[in-house]
C-alpha cells in the first residue's frame, strides 16, 4: 500500500493539484496515481488538476510575488519546485 500526498490542496475551490511535467503526465506510474486521486476527489467533492511547465513559465513574476508572501517553510516548498522545473528544461530529465 501507498501513500499519495498532493501537491498542492485549494480548499476554498476545492482543488488538488498535482504538479508534473507534461512529458511524463502519461507514463502509468503517473496515470495510475492520477486515477486515485480523481477517485479521491470525486469522494470527498473536490477536482483534480495537473500544473504543468507552462503554467510557471507564464506566471513566474506571479509566483515570486507569491513567495514572498509565505511562511519560510512553505517557500523552501515551492522554490525546490521550481527548482525542480528548471533543472528539468536545462537538462532534459525529471
Amino acid at each position: 500500500m501507498h501513500t499519495y500526498i498532493v501537491d498542492f490542496t485549494d480548499e476554498c475551490n476545492k482543488i488538488l493539484y498535482e504538479v508534473k511535467p507534461e512529458s511524463i503526465k502519461n507514463l502509468d506510474k503517473c496515470l495510475v496515481k492520477e486515477n486515485f486521486a480523481i477517485d479521491y476527489c470525486n469522494s470527498i467533492g473536490y477536482t483534480f488538476e495537473y500544473i504543468h511547465e507552462k503554467y510557471f513559465f507564464d506566471n513566474m513574476g506571479k509566483i515570486f510575488e507569491f513567495i514572498e508572501t509565505t511562511e519560510d517553510n512553505i517557500k523552501i516548498i515551492l522554490l525546490k519546485s521550481l527548482e525542480r522545473i528548471v533543472a528539468y528544461y536545462e537538462n532534459k530529465k525529471y
